[in-house]
């Protein structure tokens, strides 16, 4: 078995939404002529996962909006799946969804085979439903807040995803104060950048100081909450890397080549962030498996040009916490990774931030970490 492998397989499910998202960089098909994923592309990942002596492979279900799909489709998923079960391997789920279309049967569904569920949600309502309408501008947000309830009251795990734009911005108060209240694992706070041309002017956009900014004020006031706070991806692995640990959460990790996207009609890419990159595609599964076009020329040399970093990076302190940063957001367009990422200050400062807090604190040990003094030295 090869080590780079990657354990991730993200599929688009389907290129329909029923959301009309201001910020959304898809051409999503209209609502009822949707584009699914087919079966034969399913199945080929399957007899990748099987061939790959992997002891697990995690499989996310996204979109489009991948609820559109149906029950009938996933239930033919994991029937399949049946067919590729093999002892030492186990297979993960996960599904991202705005949430509309959950019913007691999705719930249903979803307990039957242990989905972890991914819910979209900005904020409060004057957020949420500004930037997130449905198609023909009904707002989303009731929907989204009853599906968390009926999801977490029949005990399932639901993570939450919220757009950080312009509206966001001023707000890290109340936004904190929201997602504490709610009934959910954990949240990540994703700002909105440039991920396609259709974006360049968009008026929700924010700048990366802008970012840090919030997420600063953010950090601020989760810390004053103590063991009532809400679980926030983004700081929690700043923290894990500040005391010692490495960071999980993909844009942290320095494990991208964990991670492959194959789009409803078959196309690989490295991950869900270049499938807007048509460049770097790898190939398709009607003409080639997967198990060669993993082995092939294109994805080998993403896997080098990923680890090039810019100078800036090499000399970082917080380098071990933050690792480059996600590639998608260095790359410059011409096959290169090394410009510097556009968070590496909104990075420094909130290491900064933490490190001083667990210094006044007194936390045992941590003067025997060199990545907790090295960002201590540079306050």
């Amino acid at each position: 078995m090869r080590a780079d492998l990657p354990t991730t397989i993200i599929l688009k499910t389907t290129d329909s939404c029923n959301a009309a998202c201001r910020y959304c960089y898809e051409d999503n098909a209209a609502e009822g002529s949707p584009n699914t994923i087919s079966l034969d592309v399913v199945e080929e990942v399957y007899r990748w996962a099987v061939a790959s002596g992997l002891a697990k492979v995690q499989i996310v279900w996204h979109g489009g909006e991948p609820l559109i799909a149906g029950i009938p489709f996933f239930r033919q998923v994991f029937s399949l799946q049946k067919r590729y079960e093999k002892q030492g391997l186990e297979y993960l789920h996960s599904l991202q969804t705005n949430g509309v279309l959950v019913d007691d049967d999705w719930i249903e569904l979803f307990r039957s085979f242990d989905i972890g569920v991914g819910l979209s949600l900005d904020g409060p309502a004057w957020i949420h439903d500004e930037q997130r309408p449905l198609t023909g501008g009904r707002p989303s947000h009731g929907r989204a807040l009853s599906a968390l309830e009926r999801m977490t009251t029949a005990g399932l795990r639901v993570s939450l995803s919220a757009v950080v734009t312009r509206r966001s911005l001023g707000a890290a108060r109340e936004i904190v104060s929201f997602f504490s209240a709610l009934r959910a694992d954990s949240v990540d706070f994703l700002p909105m950048a440039v991920l396609s041309p259709k974006l360049q002017g968009n008026s929700y956009l924010i700048r990366a100081a802008e970012f840090g900014r919030f997420i600063s004020d953010v950090y601020m006031e989760w810390a004053k909450l103590g063991e009532d706070r809400i679980s926030i991806r983004y700081i929690e692995n700043m923290i894990r890397g500040v005391t010692g640990y490495h960071p999980t959460l993909c844009t942290f990790s320095g494990r991208c080549g964990a991670y492959i996207s194959i789009d409803f009609d078959g196309s690989v890419y490295p991950c869900d962030s270049f499938m807007r990159a048509p460049e770097l595609k790898l190939g398709n599964l009607q003409d080639q498996n997967l198990s060669a076009l993993l082995a092939g020329r294109r994805y080998l040399t993403f896997r080098n040009d990923i680890a090039r970093l810019s100078p800036a990076c090499e000399i970082c302190e917080i380098l071990p916490i933050c690792n480059g940063g996600c590639p998608s957001e260095r790359y410059s367009g011409d096959g290169m990774f090394a410009r510097r990422y556009p968070f590496c200050e909104t990075r420094r400062h909130l290491a900064r931030l933490i490190a001083s807090d667990l210094d006044a604190a007194g936390a045992d040990g941590l003067v025997r970490l060199p990545v907790f003094n090295s960002i201590r030295d540079t306050q």
